[in-house]
């Protein structure tokens, strides 16, 4: 997700730049910008971009440079101008975070390349940010960018979360209306356990119950978590107006790679805190590519939503004595539940969608 302030619209950018220069913020200035807290550097950041299934947040602040493409525009100038971009990153100073790109692709219909997820955006749009501010978990890192990749194309564009906002409404009705034509009878959302709230919470609470299904309230105070909820909202909506369709919402855990293990896992046992946005929770993305077979071929029509998650946490502690330790309250413990069992169940795509993990931390770090 790629969200703007609404405060500052973009300054006009002309000439060539120089190269781009990245050094990485001190420890102290780091620590200063941590201590704002998360709803301070939300106002005053002129980009965000969040993806909960790494327990990533990044925030981009200061004057924000940007290029955007009408669709179809520019394409060759505008891989020359991300390339280049890129090349002066990587002359970054050694061991500096990389400074975070914020970057839809290209869009010319004729690009094999072509990603046309980022079609409702429009275009091709470059962000890059003064200074740039990383949380991952709690650990934080941050980098100071000047410069600007080569100036072109259309510049003093929309401010974006108005681009955002008129193409996704253009998408969504170019959606229903392929629904209506009964071209489609399947959706199957990529949802997120964010819909919870627990990863991007502003103010901490706890479960109401573990282990947490389907029934659990959806408690998300977060732009991001709200989407998602949204999401399923839109999901449902389509399923009323032609109840023929079938709509899934996946809600996806922490998903990881194999080679991610041996780091994630370290991480997470190294402090209970820094994996408690999501309460421990992981998935291997072998199984949540299973997982979308699965909801692919079910064929029941209306709406459905599922966690899919590895059946135990991250940690080696009980499930329930981490909860109560880092989470205010005390959740109602349902029967069964114990030891490091998820705090996601994952019992009704069992059920419905006769799907199951394959895959655990313990499995995976042996042969990584």
């Amino acid at each position: 997700m790629i969200a703007t302030s609404t405060s500052q619209p973009t300054a006009s950018l002309s000439a060539a730049p120089e190269a781009i220069s990245a050094t990485p913020l001190s420890p102290g200035t780091v620590e200063w910008y941590r201590t704002r807290g998360e709803r301070w550097l939300r106002e005053h950041a002129t980009v965000t971009w969040e993806r909960p299934s790494r327990g990533l947040q990044v925030f981009g602040l200061g004057t924000a440079t940007r290029r955007v493409g009408a669709r179809g525009e520019g394409l060759r100038e505008a891989r020359a101008a991300i390339e280049e971009l890129l090349v002066s990153l990587r002359e970054s100073p050694a061991g500096a975070p990389a400074p975070m790109v914020f970057l839809a692709a290209s869009f010319d219909p004729g690009n094999p390349l072509r990603d046309p997820a980022w079609d409702a955006f429009g275009g091709w749009q470059v962000i890059l940010p003064a200074i740039t501010i990383v949380r991952r978990g709690y650990q934080w890192a941050g980098v100071a960018c000047a410069g600007d990749f080569p100036a072109g194309l259309i510049e003093e564009a929309a401010p974006l979360e108005e681009q955002t906002g008129a193409h996704l409404g253009s998408a969504i009705a170019e959606a229903v209306a392929e629904i209506r034509s009964g071209r489609y009878q399947k959706v199957v959302l990529a949802g997120s356990e964010s819909a919870l709230g627990f990863p991007f919470m502003f103010r901490r609470f706890g479960p109401q119950y573990l282990p947490i299904d389907e029934e659990h309230p959806l408690l998300a105070q977060d732009a991001y978590g709200l989407s998602k909820i949204v999401g399923e909202e839109l999901a449902r909506g389509f399923v009323r107006r032609v109840p023929e369709l079938s709509a899934i919402s996946l809600r996806f855990s922490w998903i990881l790679l194999p080679e991610d293990y041996p780091k994630a896992v370290a991480d997470a046992q190294r402090d209970p805190a820094n994996n408690d946005f999501n309460l421990w929770a992981y998935v291997d993305v072998r199984d949540v590519a299973t997982s979308c077979e699965r909801a692919l071929v079910y064929a029941a029509p209306g709406f459905e939503a599922f966690y899919i998650a590895a059946p135990d946490t991250l940690m080696r502690e009980p499930t329930v004595e981490l909860v109560q330790q880092r989470f205010p309250g005390r959740p109602e413990i349902r029967p069964g539940f114990a030891g490091t069992a998820s705090p996601l169940s994952c019992a009704k795509a069992e059920r419905l969608l006769g799907w199951r993990a394959e895959w655990t931390w313990r499995a995976v770090v042996g042969e990584v």
